[in-house]
């Protein structure tokens, strides 16, 4: 038996594409809640039924504490 399908390709649709800053998004979750619970569930729930893509270099950031000046690593050589 065959099948009266038409042979067109099925494209996916497109959705658009939210570009927002992690730290805008927890605003806006804060914004809706006074619970940081529900802040914290809100953002395991998007990142786990969505296709989240995190952009841009990760940079070291300290939030407490006294200012010092950054420490210099050196990298091992294999013979130390």
């Amino acid at each position: 038996m065959k099948s009266k399908r038409s042979k067109k390709a099925v494209t996916p649709r497109k959705r658009a594409r939210i570009k927002t800053s992690i730290m805008e998004l927890v605003q806006e979750l804060a914004n809706l809640t006074n619970d940081d619970n529900l802040v914290v569930s809100a953002m395991q729930s998007i990142f786990g039924s969505y296709n989240v893509r995190l952009a841009g270099a990760p940079v070291a950031v300290r939030l407490v504490g006294p200012p010092h000046s950054p420490r210099v690593y050196k990298k091992r050589m294999a013979g130390e």
